[in-house]
């Protein structure tokens, strides 16, 4: 089976709370707590570009969910956010002139 994308997850996050550990975590001897952890980041994110940007959390959340497999690993990064912030601004149509750029502590 393949890793799910950022996508299957943000938007499996969307349900309640126990379907979501029921899909993300599965069984107990089949759990894998990084999911949980990417999309508990997903939703920090998502927010986060919502208040930079001047969008409602909710469309920022959806245009993550189509993030490609590819672009998983830039959820961890705060370079990454700052490449998902601009793929969101895309897709979304919002003028990215001031750079998404999280702070560094």
């Amino acid at each position: 089976m393949s890793e799910p994308s950022i996508g299957e997850l943000i938007a499996k996050a969307l349900r309640p709370q126990s379907i979501i550990e029921e899909i993300l975590l599965g069984p107990p001897e089949a759990g894998d707590p990084g999911h949980e952890e990417m999309v508990m980041t997903g939703k920090c994110l998502a927010h986060e570009i919502a208040g930079h940007y001047g969008i409602d959390p909710i469309d920022a959340w959806d245009a993550l969910c189509h993030v490609p497999n590819h672009m998983l690993s830039q959820l961890f990064t705060p370079f990454g956010w700052t490449v998902l912030a601009e793929y969101v601004a895309q897709a979304l149509g919002v003028s990215s002139e001031r750079p998404f750029l999280p702070s560094i502590h």
